[in-house]
């Protein structure tokens, strides 16, 4: 499976690296589905004008999620960095029986109108991600934000804009500032963020 790299340069080149992952359309539809209803009975998380999303622990009790996740974890350990510990760097991982994750996940609903403002998400993570279960053509793209120290000054010098679609997988160092200007369709993603991954011996 090919995947292509984007770079915005910072002090040193920067990738943002995105593909499809293959998931069915039926699979990505249950997901929606699936967090919709508990839209329905729920707190709304989020800053008005931002849509709605969940907690970000989604994946601690939620079965419906884990093949998912265990493509996004094998891809980062696959493509990005592999585990800590005594495991042969050229191992491919197939699944995440032998890692332990330590990770945030959450899911968000953006509707008409709706966007997400400039943020980045910190340095306790290494890196983060979205993936695209459900967007209508003509969405807005994602779009990164290149900073740049003058004088101790902090300026925007440059964007970047992704072109988003279904079944996109995106991961990106979690310090890039990044948003997504309001849009005119709807957008259903998983997004999270990879703190540690660490290899444990099988028992």
């Amino acid at each position: 499976m090919k995947h292509a790299v984007s770079t915005l340069h910072f002090s040193q080149p920067v990738a943002i690296r995105h593909g499809p992952l293959g998931i069915q359309d039926n699979h990505r539809t249950v997901i929606v589905e699936h967090f919709l209803k508990q839209k329905e009975q729920s707190e709304t998380f989020g800053m008005p004008g931002q849509g709605w999303r969940t907690h970000n622990y989604i994946h601690q009790d939620n079965e419906i999620l884990n093949p998912l996740l265990d493509m996004i974890h094998c891809w980062y350990c696959n493509n990005i960095c592999g585990p800590r510990g005594s495991v042969d760097k050229h191992w491919h991982w197939q699944n995440t029986n032998n890692l332990e994750i330590d990770c945030e996940v959450w899911f968000q609903e953006l509707l008409p109108g709706q966007g997400c403002a400039k943020h980045e998400h910190g340095t306790l993570s290494r890196f983060s991600w979205v993936y695209y279960l459900n967007v209508d053509q003509g969405a807005s793209p994602l779009t990164f934000t290149e900073l740049q120290e003058h004088r101790n000054e902090i300026s925007e010098v440059d964007n970047l804009h992704l072109p988003v679609y279904n079944d996109l997988l995106v991961m990106f160092p979690s310090t890039l500032l990044h948003h997504v200007d309001p849009t005119n369709t709807k957008r259903y993603i998983i997004a999270g963020n990879i703190n540690d991954v660490v290899y444990k011996e099988p028992q």
